[in-house]
């Protein structure tokens, strides 16, 4: 935020116009206990310009139920466009929100907040900021954006009442409404609104006068911090805490990933291992089928050559028996297994000379 900026969300200028009457008398013309029903309570909120217009008890039969009334509505709608600043809006959700658990007229007072902000031109725009229900973290910022906005047509002198009625009525209404907690409430307009005194002397000085200046509240105040630096701290914890957990997960990953290198490297030496084995258990393959082919050739020479010399010798033994066939039974029986070998051997040499097919 600009010096400029935030110098409009601190200073003295205060924010509520003065009470005025007809007369000049700066006393309200309503009083509390006047206030018998919505119509007379509306009025009263009016006359307060910015105070407090807490009601101590809601009247009954008043009408602070449901809807506001078409009349009532008008009435809302001229007396919003006479408060220059946007300084009732507030001060109404905040008298609804103390008898929010105590009555059924929250809802009436929170109908009557949206018609002041739909009426009021100083607070122009906030409605659409404005929502029920549970609220996010980016619509909460989008909240205070719209409570910056510099609204047109109004004087320099009143800036500075404007904006911070603004973020008032924003403020209020995401505590009282949406239920944000008040320590991040106060941190969000901390950063937003209000800048360190750089003199630290100056800082004590100002936040003792401040705390001094509050009175009886000031407890609650100090509650307020106090529970926003118990939430700060468990947050700081809680983000330690994960900072150990993400740290020892880290180390585990890099001791699993580590753990997973060395077996990838095994499988590899052990791959290569076996890629060896095969390429020795091939060439031995293909040597013992070299030798095989190299043995059977040879086999098969010499018995060509051994049944070659059979043949020649089973023709000598042939030829002599023609020659002398006086042993006819003899001669019988060698003649037939002579005829037996010869049709064995031929056959066998034909195979070997065909390659054994």
């Amino acid at each position: 935020m600009s010096k400029a900026s935030q110098s409009e969300c601190d200073g003295d200028t205060p924010r509520a116009e003065p009470a005025t009457t007809d007369r000049g008398n700066p006393k309200s013309r309503l009083r509390q206990e006047d206030v018998r029903d919505v119509e007379t309570y509306v009025r009263y909120a009016f006359e307060r310009k910015g105070k407090s217009c807490a009601l101590g008890r809601i009247p009954e039969d008043g009408g602070f139920q449901g809807e506001l009334t078409v009349e009532l509505t008008r009435t809302v709608e001229g007396l919003s466009k006479q408060d220059a600043s946007g300084a009732v809006a507030a001060q109404i959700l905040f008298a609804g929100w103390q008898h929010k658990h105590k009555s059924r007229a929250w809802p009436w007072f929170k109908n009557l907040f949206r018609q002041c902000v739909r009426s009021c031109p100083a607070l122009s725009g906030l409605e659409s900021a404005i929502v029920d229900g549970p609220i996010s973290a980016e619509s909460i910022e989008a909240c205070f954006d719209a409570a910056f906005v510099r609204v047109e047509g109004v004087d320099d002198s009143a800036v500075k009442a404007v904006r911070l009625n603004r973020i008032e009525s924003i403020v209020v209404w995401l505590a009282s409404v949406n239920s944000v907690p008040i320590p991040r409430l106060i941190e969000r307009v901390s950063e937003r609104c209000w800048e360190p005194e750089s003199d630290c002397a100056t800082a004590d000085a100002e936040i003792l006068r401040a705390v001094l200046a509050l009175g009886p509240q000031a407890g609650h105040v100090a509650t307020a911090f106090r529970e926003l630096a118990d939430s700060a701290r468990r947050e700081a914890s809680a983000e330690r805490l994960r900072a150990t957990q993400l740290e020892e997960a880290r180390l585990e990953a890099t001791i699993r990933l580590s753990n997973e290198s060395a077996a990838l490297d095994v499988a590899r030496e052990a791959i290569a291992v076996r890629d060896q084995e095969l390429r020795t258990l091939e060439e031995q393959l293909l040597a013992s089928k070299d030798k095989a082919g190299d043995d059977l050739r040879q086999m098969r020479a010499g018995f060509m050559k051994a049944a070659s010399e059979w043949l020649e010798m089973l023709g000598v033994g042939l030829a002599a028996y023609n020659k002398d066939r006086s042993n006819e039974e003899f001669v019988s029986i060698l003649a037939d297994h002579a005829r037996r070998v010869e049709v064995r051997v031929a056959s066998h040499l034909e195979m070997l000379r065909s390659g054994g097919r």
